[in-house]
């Protein structure tokens, strides 16, 4: 199940999954485009990315900053 947690300025959506059997929670970050989405994959706690379409390097460290500051702030 995916469930919503965030909307950004630009159109940005932040989702997140229960908690899967292997402990981590996959995140998806899904940015509008005129040709369709840009999207990225995350797994927590170890911050692995599964796939980034679209996204710059500098996007990728900014979110994954976002992302470790609300995972210590236990937001996921």
């Amino acid at each position: 199940m995916k469930y919503p947690y965030m909307t950004l300025n630009d159109g940005t959506e932040i989702t997140h999954s229960d908690i899967m059997d292997d402990s981590r929670v996959k995140i998806r970050i899904e940015r509008p485009t005129q040709n369709g989405f840009d999207s990225m994959i995350w797994f927590l706690p170890d911050y692995q990315t599964e796939s980034n379409t679209g996204f710059s390097d500098d996007e990728v460290t900014k979110f994954k900053t976002l992302l470790v500051n609300l995972n210590t702030q236990k937001f996921f």
